[in-house]
Protein backbone atom coordinates (compact mmCIF):
# COMPACT_ATOMS: atom_id res chain seq x y z
CA UNK A 1 0.00 0.00 0.00
CA UNK A 2 1.37 3.21 -0.99
CA UNK A 3 2.01 5.71 2.10
CA UNK A 4 2.04 9.69 1.96
CA UNK A 5 5.94 9.29 3.79
CA UNK A 6 6.96 6.94 0.28
CA UNK A 7 5.49 10.09 -1.51
CA UNK A 8 7.17 12.50 0.14
CA UNK A 9 10.40 10.56 -0.43
CA UNK A 10 9.46 10.44 -4.11
CA UNK A 11 8.79 14.01 -4.24
CA UNK A 12 12.27 14.67 -3.00
CA UNK A 13 13.65 13.25 -6.37
CA UNK A 14 11.89 15.55 -8.26
CA UNK A 15 13.67 18.41 -10.23
CA UNK A 16 11.82 20.88 -7.98
CA UNK A 17 13.35 20.97 -5.16
CA UNK A 18 12.60 22.47 -1.45
CA UNK A 19 14.36 23.56 1.53
CA UNK A 20 12.23 21.12 3.87
CA UNK A 21 9.78 18.47 3.62
CA UNK A 22 7.59 17.20 5.87
CA UNK A 23 4.54 14.46 5.82
CA UNK A 24 1.77 15.12 8.25
CA UNK A 25 2.48 18.46 9.96
CA UNK A 26 4.47 21.02 8.89
CA UNK A 27 6.96 21.95 11.77
CA UNK A 28 7.39 25.33 12.89
CA UNK A 29 6.79 26.43 9.46
CA UNK A 30 10.47 26.74 8.47
CA UNK A 31 10.30 28.82 4.69
CA UNK A 32 10.67 27.20 1.10
CA UNK A 33 8.93 23.57 2.51
CA UNK A 34 6.60 21.41 0.96
CA UNK A 35 4.33 19.03 2.99
CA UNK A 36 2.65 15.79 2.49
CA UNK A 37 -1.09 15.38 3.43
CA UNK A 38 -3.73 12.85 2.42
CA UNK A 39 -6.85 13.83 0.29
CA UNK A 40 -9.55 12.94 2.30
CA UNK A 41 -12.42 13.71 -0.32
CA UNK A 42 -12.47 10.66 -2.39
CA UNK A 43 -14.54 7.52 -3.56
CA UNK A 44 -13.92 4.31 -3.11
CA UNK A 45 -12.06 2.57 -6.22
CA UNK A 46 -12.47 -1.24 -5.79
CA UNK A 47 -12.98 -3.33 -8.38
CA UNK A 48 -16.15 -5.65 -8.53
CA UNK A 49 -15.04 -9.08 -6.34
CA UNK A 50 -13.23 -6.79 -3.85
CA UNK A 51 -9.40 -5.94 -2.90
CA UNK A 52 -8.19 -9.15 -4.52
CA UNK A 53 -9.13 -8.77 -8.53
CA UNK A 54 -8.15 -4.87 -8.25
CA UNK A 55 -5.10 -4.07 -9.86
CA UNK A 56 -4.32 -0.71 -9.41
CA UNK A 57 -5.31 1.32 -6.80
CA UNK A 58 -5.11 5.11 -5.74
CA UNK A 59 -3.86 7.33 -3.10
CA UNK A 60 -4.57 11.17 -2.66
CA UNK A 61 -2.43 13.64 -2.40
CA UNK A 62 -2.81 17.08 -0.83
CA UNK A 63 0.62 18.89 -1.16
CA UNK A 64 1.09 22.43 0.29
CA UNK A 65 3.62 24.46 -1.06
CA UNK A 66 4.75 27.02 1.88
CA UNK A 67 7.50 29.15 0.07
CA UNK A 68 8.15 33.09 1.35
CA UNK A 69 7.00 36.38 1.31
CA UNK A 70 6.62 36.67 -2.39
CA UNK A 71 3.37 36.03 -3.91
CA UNK A 72 5.23 35.81 -7.64
CA UNK A 73 8.61 33.50 -6.32
CA UNK A 74 5.45 31.22 -4.19
CA UNK A 75 3.41 30.93 -7.61
CA UNK A 76 6.69 29.85 -9.76
CA UNK A 77 7.49 27.34 -7.19
CA UNK A 78 4.24 26.21 -7.02
CA UNK A 79 3.42 25.81 -10.57
CA UNK A 80 7.14 24.07 -11.38
CA UNK A 81 6.35 21.84 -9.04
CA UNK A 82 2.63 21.08 -10.60
CA UNK A 83 4.40 20.25 -13.86
CA UNK A 84 6.97 18.27 -12.70
CA UNK A 85 4.44 15.46 -11.09
CA UNK A 86 1.50 16.08 -13.89
CA UNK A 87 4.63 15.23 -16.43
CA UNK A 88 6.18 12.16 -14.28
CA UNK A 89 4.45 9.51 -16.22
CA UNK A 90 5.13 6.20 -14.88
CA UNK A 91 7.63 5.98 -11.18
CA UNK A 92 8.85 3.84 -8.23
CA UNK A 93 7.26 5.33 -4.93
CA UNK A 94 7.75 3.07 -2.27
CA UNK A 95 6.90 -0.27 -3.29
CA UNK A 96 4.24 0.97 -5.40
CA UNK A 97 4.97 1.21 -9.60
CA UNK A 98 2.65 4.68 -10.26
CA UNK A 99 1.06 4.61 -13.69
CA UNK A 100 -0.69 7.68 -13.68
CA UNK A 101 -0.53 11.28 -11.46
CA UNK A 102 -4.10 12.75 -11.95
CA UNK A 103 -4.07 16.07 -11.08
CA UNK A 104 -7.54 17.35 -9.34
CA UNK A 105 -7.32 21.19 -10.74
CA UNK A 106 -5.75 22.71 -14.16
CA UNK A 107 -3.44 24.61 -11.53
CA UNK A 108 -1.99 25.05 -8.08
CA UNK A 109 -4.77 26.76 -6.33
CA UNK A 110 -3.52 29.74 -4.01
CA UNK A 111 -4.45 30.04 -0.64
CA UNK A 112 -3.52 33.01 0.71
CA UNK A 113 -0.93 33.24 3.55
CA UNK A 114 -0.14 32.29 7.06
CA UNK A 115 0.06 33.86 10.29
CA UNK A 116 3.45 34.91 9.40
CA UNK A 117 2.65 36.09 6.30
CA UNK A 118 4.38 32.86 4.37
CA UNK A 119 2.50 32.85 1.01
CA UNK A 120 1.21 29.10 0.15
CA UNK A 121 -0.40 27.22 -2.95
CA UNK A 122 -1.83 23.50 -2.69
CA UNK A 123 -1.49 20.96 -5.67
CA UNK A 124 -4.04 17.74 -5.37
CA UNK A 125 -3.33 15.09 -7.21
CA UNK A 126 -4.55 11.19 -6.80
CA UNK A 127 -1.76 8.51 -7.93
CA UNK A 128 -3.08 5.45 -9.66
CA UNK A 129 -0.71 2.96 -8.45
CA UNK A 130 -0.25 -1.15 -8.76
CA UNK A 131 1.01 -2.75 -5.65
CA UNK A 132 4.66 -4.58 -6.42
CA UNK A 133 2.74 -8.37 -6.06
CA UNK A 134 0.58 -7.26 -8.75
CA UNK A 135 3.31 -7.19 -11.35
CA UNK A 136 5.20 -9.78 -10.46
CA UNK A 137 2.33 -12.21 -10.81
Amino acid sequence: MMTSESVLAWLQTLPVRADNYYCGILDRKKEKSFGVYQLSRRKNETAVGGRDPTRTRTHGVSLLVHWNHSTRQTQNAAIALYEAIAAAGAAQIGSCRAVYFQMQQNEPIDVGVDDNGICEYVIEFVIYYEEETAWEQ
